[in-house]
């Protein structure tokens, strides 16, 4: 999807942190999960999606995880930061890939779009679909889903982890963390659970 940076002001938005992108869902067709599911942004200064563009460089701010929609509206939180410079149109690439178990779909409500703001690509049986970097588009239409993003304008943002990689396994028990230093801050602080929602806290 192809979000322009005019639509992000008009709605109030100003240069900050994307913490968050919802969807509408307007019925729930099936109890099966949208499988590694996950959103990925990046700023472009394409203003339709009319010709061919790559899907690398892009920030992966949430998932793969599997996603069951539900009705109304679902907000998907980041979990990783990207931050908008206020003036760039920003491009939102969501894959999903289901191997195992079949997907029928969750209609979102829509609204038409001046250019063309939407292009999608299916192909069954591929399990890299979600790593390629160049694909030839399916379709492509003047339909975009209608979103809302969440923004932080704190100005203060989590730090990024350098070591060792995220959802990495296999580490040792006395593995060194290490963050990139985030501007302007003066305290950190810093949690361990036993869980992925952070409802029991180890350290804290």
């Amino acid at each position: 999807y192809l979000v322009l940076a005019s639509e992000l002001s008009a709605a109030g938005g100003i240069s900050g942190a994307l913490t968050s992108l919802s969807f509408n869902v307007a019925s729930v067709n099936s109890d099966a999960a949208a499988q590694d599911f996950s959103i990925r942004l990046k700023h472009t200064t394409d203003s339709d999606l009319n010709g061919m563009w790559d899907l690398e460089d892009f920030t992966t701010v949430y998932g793969p995880t599997d996603y069951t929609p539900v009705l109304g509206w679902n907000t998907h939180y980041f979990e990783d930061v990207f931050v908008w410079d206020g003036i760039s149109n920003v491009l939102v690439y969501i894959c999903f890939n289901n191997m195992n178990d079949y997907y029928e779909g969750s209609p979102v409500y829509c609204s038409l779009t001046p250019q063309t703001y939407f292009r999608m690509h299916d192909e069954s049986g591929n399990p890299d679909l979600c790593s390629l970097t160049e694909i030839n588009w399916w379709s492509s239409t003047n339909m975009r889903p209608n979103m809302r993003f969440g923004i932080d304008l704190s100005g203060f943002y989590p730090p990024e982890l350098t070591s060792p990689a995220r959802y990495s396994i296999c580490n040792s028990v006395n593995t060194l963390f290490d963050w990139e230093e985030v501007e302007g801050a003066i305290s950190y602080t810093l949690q361990v659970s036993s869980d992925a929602n952070f409802n029991t806290l180890l350290i804290n």
